[in-house]
């Protein structure tokens, strides 16, 4: 949630600086022709058709040319960044924006500053290289993952939202419920082996009717133009897309899925990592894999072993120490708790921390079995909660002790509830209780009565 939140206050800051940014293009009244898009260069030489500061900082400054080799966000691909340079001046282009059909290349300047550039003066215009190529990497893997979805969950597989970023992609799809672990291993099985089959990523430009006709997925609903790209890799994956891509599905690299999870009513998200991202994942895994087996003392291909035979142990170790516990505390009684005699009443009380309620009960009902009149209350933790119990001997009731009458009239008093018969009750309240606090009321109230 709060990564969303993050996300929706910095969405809100770019468009309310576009909006500005726009404003003061629209004061220039600009006649550009439309920015070219040089779609096969990650450098280019450009001519610097205008440059504005964008307010009052000298740092900030909007630029556009006549052709740019940076993408500009589109079909759930984002946007390039990189340099824009002259002897004189070096711009660091943070985010793009379109404005009417030119692209505009929101800067950082790093060095020199806007002065110094003349309308129509040469620019070079390099995008971040490695960067895109993290890009083109998800993105590519994306048309995979759609076909292999389309093959291990059926051909109702629709896309319904994207993003491709350097870091990793994400895929929404239609589909009615979660997926099972083999199914998303199926997947990730089924998108490396088309990775390591080294298939060229074609593409071609056809008519829209053409490229249907030829079996090319499209998105539904979305408006193409007459003219589309067709992406195909190998005979697996044909796709309408504008995006950019490998040359080859061999420089994919490993492909992983990291996250599986419904966003709304029959949608599904799929998270995936690539390249860099996907072999420090692996070398982690590796170095956790090791870091097991030496812990449980196994050769690493028998660590689960290990750890499944640590969790018995362990298991069976908890259920003696229950049992010894249960036994000690129900064994008399006298060397757990504190003990008071008022009235003729022994009040004892135990406060025992983290605990479970079968501790707790074997304690209590120790109390309750005394030849003598007690009146026993107990406070634990049991699975993050404060736990209430108390009993009263025979005894104690034919002194008129009612240990649920007590009980209700306590607990509320301590952020809780609760109730039971004259000679046991049980309940809870709140987990900033302190213990003495409560045991002092118990006894008050038992006076009292």
């Amino acid at each position: 949630m709060i990564d969303q939140q993050e996300k929706s206050r910095a969405g809100g800051k770019f468009e309310t600086e576009i909006l500005h940014i726009d404003n003061l293009l629209d004061k220039e009244k600009l006649d550009f022709p439309p920015t070219e898009f040089m779609r096969e260069t990650i450098s280019s030489n450009a001519k610097l058709l205008k440059a504005i500061q964008i307010g009052d900082d000298k740092n900030l400054v909007a630029v556009i040319l006549d052709k740019t080799p940076f993408y500009i966000e589109s079909g759930g691909q984002i946007s390039d960044i990189g340099r824009l340079k002259t002897d004189s001046v070096v711009f660091n282009v943070r985010n793009l924006h379109a404005y009417k059909e030119m692209i505009v290349h929101e800067c950082i300047v790093e060095k020199g500053n806007i002065s110094q550039l003349q309308s129509n003066s040469e620019i070079t215009a390099e995008i971040d290289v490695d960067r895109r190529m993290a890009i083109q990497r998800n993105h590519t893997v994306t048309h995979l993952t759609q076909a292999a979805l389309r093959k291990v969950l059926g051909p109702h597989i629709k896309q319904s939202g994207s993003y491709v970023g350097p870091d990793r992609m994400r895929f929404d799809f239609s589909h009615h419920k979660p997926m099972t672990d083999a199914e998303i291993q199926e997947v990730e099985e089924i998108v490396n082996e088309e990775i390591l089959k080294s298939n060229s990523v074609e593409t071609v430009t056809m008519n829209l009717e053409q490229a249907k006709a030829s079996g090319a997925m499209a998105l539904f609903g979305e408006k193409y133009d007459s003219d589309v790209r067709v992406v195909s890799i190998g005979e697996f994956s044909k796709e309408l897309c504008g995006g950019t891509h490998v040359e080859n599905s061999s420089q994919i690299g490993p492909f992983f899925i990291t996250l599986e999870t419904g966003i709304a009513s029959g949608v599904r998200r799929i998270e995936a990592i690539t390249g860099k991202e996907a072999l420090n994942y692996m070398l982690e895994a590796k170095s956790f894999r090791k870091q097991v087996a030496s812990i449980v003392n196994r050769p690493e291909a028998d660590s689960l072993g290990g750890v499944e035979h640590l969790k018995e142990q362990n298991s069976l170790l908890q259920k003696e120490l229950k049992k010894v516990k249960a036994e000690m505390f129900s064994g008399g009684g006298n060397s757990v708790g504190n003990d008071k005699v008022i009235n003729d009443i022994t009040f004892s009380t135990h406060y025992f921390d983290e605990t479970d309620r079968d501790i707790m009960t074997a304690w209590i009902d120790s109390k309750k079995e005394m030849a003598s009149p007690v009146f026993a209350v107990a406070l634990g933790l049991v699975g993050g909660k404060m736990t209430y119990i108390a009993a009263a001997s025979s005894q104690a009731v034919d002194k008129n002790i009612h240990i649920g009458k007590i009980t209700k009239e306590l607990l509320p008093q301590f952020g809780g509830r609760g109730g039971g018969k004259p000679n046991f009750a049980q309940g809870s309240v709140a987990n900033d209780t302190e213990p003495s606090k409560l045991f002092d009321t118990a006894q008050s109230l038992m006076t009292e009565g």
